[in-house]
């Protein structure tokens, strides 16, 4: 690596970040980051030995939030508070409470003070935010320091009056600053409106009782204003500088406005820009500079003093911009030292920033896009010192950066979301379920670019490649490129016309035909020769595209538009009649002997021969639905439409067997290598069709269009490059809120519903989620719910098998087995379950043992019950007790595992009666096991230790001696070993293991006989999604992956600096 290393770590965030704000919440030398998504404030702090990035708490609004903004509230201003009361801070409502908990924040806000007092040890920042409600917001970050538990508390509220300007209240919150020294709060609108809040000491936002601030209206003309914020002084005397940075309309200038705070009140400066100055995109204070700020351009970086403020001076030190893009987002160094600034475009170009340089220097491209910088803190990486910085994006994955001047190893920074709960396998995905959020974790395409080249591609109509050729279609030219040498250049001595736009490109036989508006050209690759058709005057060709019998045309003459057919060999003067449209036609395709023609009246016509009657169009339903794209791949009819949805549809009896939403913009569909693919919102999909489903895997680039190229690869291009490259396997990542359910501690699925519960001691709460995961029906129990599975009964009726536990006094007095039918066409519970008597300990496992029997764990006891339907009860058959106590079970056939707290993996089996069981085998390891599954052939469970570990049993042996096939350790405690159903390909099936831990990583185990190895394959939530390759003979050491997760290279120089890394 070079001296200008970065250290990327991927982050992905489950929501669009509108802002954010960065501060010392929790220890005085990291800075955390509070991330606004919309009406939702969460914290992310940064643990200081391992540097993960935590996520810790969240709070709801129930209003969108506008700006945020964190300034320090310094020990010696706590002492304000003289009385401690008893205060609960679980009493405090906050985000994860219902609407009625929001105004408890408010009644609550004068008990707060006291607390504070307490907490004043762990925290001293405070945020002010500003919502679209009207409202301006003191919140503070505390810890109890008994339990750890952090909350954000509101601490002040303050109602933004309208008084003085015609702007509604909602304006107001667009811009916020505090000052850090004298806590002055200043409020802008979009435009022309400043306000400064005040108060006689920087506590007073705190006292209890004491009067809002004072409000003082800063007249500013009619200036637009674009960025707002106070110059860096941390002082308490009330002299301050307020910076306004914004455009005037009338004079069509770019001026700094400098609002000056004294005791004897407010003075404003206006210094206005060259009327030539490019756009200011970004505008900032200096932290080692207590009298200047920066201002960004698009091409310079601007130094500007408060003297040039006040004086008037235009002649400012400058920087030259060397990078790509407009700079959207920069990152002082927050030390008061450290004289640079880190700068990001919206291209993802990171530059460093030194007031002293004639030019800004260029570190690094990055993969973001519109992104946010935060600092987080400086570390040291080998004996280099690196800069720790936090990329936050709305449109792509987030990136933890450390950035050093010298050689850095790349050793990822782990990360972790808040705690999984519980993961299942659903439909080949899996599931998994992390408080209120389940987390899809799918089948997705990687782009393996090959070669990439930047220029500028707006307005590209269409793209299309055929061997060797690609061919840019633009509105009045078209550009043909050719492959040379590895390399895309103009092709030299191109017969083709480039003086128009081109409408299709394609090659039939050895003949390569161009199609126009106004003429079809078609070239033999064999003599060169060159032939050309042209219709009737006033005709104009709309589409065209080859078919059975010759070239397919779309014809189009005044009000008139027709279907029509040309022979090969476009003979000149041909006359042609064909049949006419009814609408205005919009694409064409062909399958079989008929002609498929989408119109504008939202469907597809088909055409049929002249001795065959025409059937019936395909309706789209909608009238929003009309085709932009047809395409013929796998006795399936894709149509895409311009409201982003795909319709599928019978090649044969042309009905409509599934509508898929991709986008929301025009579908465009192309057939490369065998593979569907389609580009919607500047995203490409490969469309996937299995088993009678069709669903839409993102892959991950984006792309304006794509075309096949040669030798099985895609040809993309973007707005701003064009890239060549392989698709290859991958995950993706898909997240979606429950409603009205805080947190989900269980999971179950079967067929197209899912089942999420919401266990508490005494009441546990059962919702029914349909596909698009909306509660469709929910069951609440006066008991908690320990483990459930789904049980099919000889009538093929959905059952649930539920074990519960009993609690009292918070204490366990004992457990229940139920079994609820679930109802196919209300997707509910049936109220009244079949219930077993209650028992002196609870059921930890339950597993499916037959059509009327099942096996379930209650204490150190396996049970055999079976259900009587007459008496709709459920009797028992028969029970086998360990020495210890069972934690889980899985049933393979008349085979069960049985994991334990303390002998690890026994191994019982059922026998011919279907009565009893009897103990077989067990494994010599004393481990306690969280969660065992079978998996070809083996028993695969994981501990509370973080190691995943695969037993072998002879079933043809009368000795069954588990044998440890492999043990790998996670690092992490893993919550579940989940089987995932799978499909390759040639449809063969393929069963794979996944196992997830409670940071939220997911792995997926493969067996070799290689070492142990690991292989990452994408990333999912705020970890990453990993492959681990076992071996076949079990090793004396295990292999510690807990910072290995993303790295692609020697394994053992990573070690070798991991050693260093933790000394």
């Amino acid at each position: 690596m070079t001296a200008d290393s970065v250290l990327v770590r991927l982050v992905r965030s489950s929501d669009h970040v509108t802002t954010f704000a960065v501060g010392q919440f929790l220890v005085q030398d990291r800075y955390d980051v509070a991330v606004v998504k919309y009406d939702t404030v969460e914290l992310y702090a940064l643990e200081p030995d391992t540097l993960r990035l935590q996520h810790l708490v969240r709070q709801c609004f129930f209003a969108p939030i506008a700006r945020v903004y964190a300034f320090p509230l310094r020990d010696q201003d706590v002492s304000v508070f003289d009385d401690v009361d008893d205060f609960d801070v679980d009493d405090v409502a906050h985000g994860d409470d219902a609407a009625a908990g929001a105004d408890a924040d408010r009644d609550d806000k004068e008990n707060v003070g006291a607390y504070l007092k307490r907490c004043a040890w762990r925290g001293t920042d405070f945020l002010a935010m500003t919502s679209e409600n009207g409202f301006l917001d003191l919140l503070a970050l505390v810890q109890d320091p008994t339990s750890g538990k952090v909350k954000f508390v509101p601490v002040k509220t303050v109602m933004l009056s309208t008084k003085h300007t015609a702007f509604d209240h909602r304006d107001l919150g667009s811009h916020l600053s505090v000052h850090a020294g004298t806590r002055d709060i200043a409020i802008a609108a979009f435009q022309d409106t400043l306000r400064v809040l005040s108060v006689p000491s920087p506590s007073s936002y705190l006292v209890r009782g004491a009067a809002d601030p004072v409000e003082h209206d800063v007249d500013l003309g009619a200036l637009v204003i674009w960025h707002l914020f106070h110059l860096q002084s941390y002082t308490f005397a009330p002299k301050n500088h307020l910076v306004a940075v914004g455009y005037r309309d009338v004079t069509k200038q770019a001026v700094a406005a400098l609002v000056e705070r004294t005791e004897q009140g407010m003075t404003t400066y206006v210094l206005p820009f060259d009327a030539g100055t490019p756009t200011i995109t970004a505008a900032f204070p200096l932290p080692f500079r207590h009298d200047a700020c920066c201002i960004v351009t698009e091409n310079e970086v601007l130094l500007v003093t408060v003297s040039d403020m006040t004086n008037g001076n235009v002649n400012l030190a400058r920087s030259r911009l060397n990078a790509t893009g407009l700079v959207c987002s920069s990152c002082p160094i927050p030390d008061r030292i450290t004289p640079y600034v880190y700068l990001l475009t919206d291209h993802g170009d990171l530059v460093q920033w030194r007031p002293d340089q004639p030019e800004c220097r260029r570190v690094q491209r990055l993969n973001v896009h519109d992104a946010q910088l935060a600092y987080l803190g400086r570390d040291v990486l080998e004996g280099i010192q690196v800069d720790v910085l936090l990329a936050m994006s709305p449109v792509s994955d987030w990136h933890m950066l450390l950035i050093g001047d010298a050689v850095a190893h790349t050793i990822p920074v782990s990360t972790t979301i808040s705690p999984v709960s519980h993961a299942i396998a659903h439909q080949s995905q899996l599931l998994a379920a992390s408080g209120d959020t389940l987390t899809q974790v799918i089948s997705e395409m990687d782009f393996l670019v090959e070669s990439e080249s930047s220029s500028d591609f707006e307005g590209l109509d269409h793209l299309f490649a055929l061997d060797d050729l690609v061919v840019l279609a633009y509105s009045t030219e078209t550009v043909v490129l050719q492959l040379q040498d590895g390399e895309l250049r103009a092709a030299a001595g191109a017969p083709w016309r480039l003086d128009a736009t081109t409408l299709a490109f394609f090659a039939h036989g050895n003949v390569t035909y161009q199609v126009l508006a106004d003429e079809i050209r078609g070239q033999s690759t064999t003599s060169l020769e060159q032939r050309a058709w042209r219709p009737d005057a006033g005709i104009t060709i709309v589409k065209a595209t080859p078919g059975a019998a010759g070239l397919v045309v779309l014809l189009h003459a005044g009000t008139e538009h027709r279907v029509v057919i040309i022979d090969f060999d476009l003979p000149p003067g041909a006359t042609v009649t064909g049949a006419p449209l009814a609408a205005p036609p919009t694409c064409v395709a062909v399958c079989g002997d008929m002609v498929l023609v989408g119109n504008y009246d939202a469907q597809v016509v088909v055409v049929a021969g002249k001795d065959a009657p025409p059937p019936n169009p395909i309706a789209l339903g909608g009238v929003a639905r009309i085709p932009n794209s047809l395409l013929v791949h796998l006795d399936r009819i894709l149509i895409g439409c311009r409201d982003g949805t795909l319709v599928v549809a019978d090649d044969v009896s042309h009905a409509v067997v599934a509508h898929v939403a991709v986008g929301v913009g025009p579908l465009a569909l192309v057939a490369a290598h065998g593979r569907a693919w389609c580009v919607s919102d500047s995203r490409l999909f490969e469309i996937v069709i299995r088993g009678g489903r069709v669903r839409a895997v993102r892959v991950h680039v984006g792309a304006a269009h794509v075309a096949p190229f040669v030798d099985g690869a895609l040809i993309v291009v973007a707005p701003d490059r064009l890239v060549v490259g392989r698709v290859g396997d991958g995950v993706v990542v898909r997240k979606h809120a429950v409603r009205n359910m805080p947190s989900v501690t269980r999971l179950l699925a079967m067929d197209d519903v899912a089942l999420a519960c919401h266990a508490k001691p005494r009441k546990s709460l059962i919702q029914v989620l349909d596909d698009a995961w909306y509660p469709v029906s929910d069951l609440t129990l006066d008991q908690y719910v320990m483990c459930w599975q789904v049980w099919s009964m000889p009538s093929q009726s959905a059952k649930i098998l539920v074990g519960t536990a009993s609690v009292q006094n918070q204490r366990i007095t004992g457990g229940q087995f139920l079994v609820y039918q679930l109802q196919h066409n209300s997707l509910a519970l049936d109220p009244k379950p079949y219930r077993s008597h209650q028992f002196q300990f609870p059921v930890r496992a339950l597993v499916p043992l037959s059509k009327m029997r099942f096996v379930a764990a209650v204490g150190n006891t396996i049970m055999v019950h079976a259900l009587d339907t007459v008496s709709k009860s459920i009797v028992a058959v028969s029970d086998f007790a360990v020495r210890t106590t069972i934690t889980c079970l899985a049933a393979n056939d008349a085979w069960i595992a049985v994991g334990t707290i303390r002998d690890s993996v026994m191994l019982l089996r059922v026998d011919a009666s279907g009565r009893n069981l009897e103990l077989v085998g067990a494994d010599r390891l004393a481990r306690h096991v969280l969660d065992v599954v079978w998996w070809q052939g083996m028993i695969v469970g994981c501990d509370r230790q973080g190691s995943v570990f695969g037993l072998e049993h002879d079933p043809h042996s009368e000795i069954h001696a588990l044998k440890t096939r492999f043990d790998v350790r996670l690092g992490h405690q893993v919550v579940n070993v989940v089987v995932v159903p799978s499909t390759n390909d040639d449809g063969d099936s393929r069963d794979r293991v996944c196992a997830v831990t409670a940071t939220g990583a997911m792995y997926e185990l493969a067996l070799t006989s290689e070492p142990a190895l690991v292989e990452v394959q994408d990333t999912m939530a705020t970890r990453s999604y990993m492959r681990v390759r076992c071996p076949f003979q079990p090793r004396a050491k295990t292999l510690d992956m807990a910072l290995l997760d993303q790295y692609e290279g020697d394994r053992s120089e990573v070690l070798e600096a991991l050693d260093r890394w933790r000394v």
